[in-house]
């Protein structure tokens, strides 16, 4: 995960956008936090994911399916927090009025659930729907170059030789430092 100290997500403001790619690769958890920051917290569950934000706001649950890739991505304008789901059979969204909040310091991807992780990245605005299905792009990364606001971007392993323990920042950020068993996979989303 990224350290916990210092703004890490290079986030700067109350309007953010953070968004990634993930696949359970084994039995799906009844509950683990899979992405936990000390205002964000996006679980699964046997019934789907949850996104909290700022507190207790929850967010939509969608079913999710062992061995296929989901898109998520969490928008926030300050005010409106925003969650989207996208796979090849599901394309959610569900808006939830919350407290206006900064995230910075640090972030873990949870090392209980046996999950592949893809294209991390963290924006200073709040991305439209239509911006997060361009980023999701019919179910293949999206092209992140475009966008003006992209504060962090780290691409699991692709620009780090496919070895090692640590992903590099394509911003020039904190790099993120593999934990608890985590290695650099070669699957992506396709």
């Amino acid at each position: 995960g990224l350290p916990s100290t210092g703004n890490r997500l290079g986030i700067t403001g109350t309007a953010f956008t953070l968004c990634f790619w993930m696949k359970i690769t084994g039995t799906i958890p009844h509950r683990v936090n899979f992405f936990t920051h000390p205002t964000i917290q996006i679980r699964t569950r046997t019934d789907g994911f949850r996104f909290y934000t700022s507190g207790a706001n929850k967010h939509h649950i969608h079913t999710i399916t062992a061995g296929t890739w989901d898109f998520l991505a969490l928008s926030c304008d300050g005010t409106n927090h925003t969650s989207y789901v996208k796979s090849a059979s599901d394309d959610l969204s569900a808006t939830v009025t919350g407290s206006s909040f900064t995230p910075i310091g640090y972030a873990t991807f949870g090392p209980s659930c046996n999950a592949n992780y893809d294209e991390f990245a963290t924006f200073n605005s709040a991305l439209s729907a239509s911006d997060i299905t361009n980023i999701y792009n019919n179910g293949v990364p999206g092209d992140l170059s475009g966008y003006s606001t992209l504060a962090g971007h780290w691409r699991m392993g692709d620009s780090d030789g496919g070895t090692g323990t640590t992903i590099t920042d394509e911003m020039g950020g904190e790099d993120i430092t593999l934990a608890n068993g985590a290695f650099i996979d070669t699957d992506i989303p396709s």
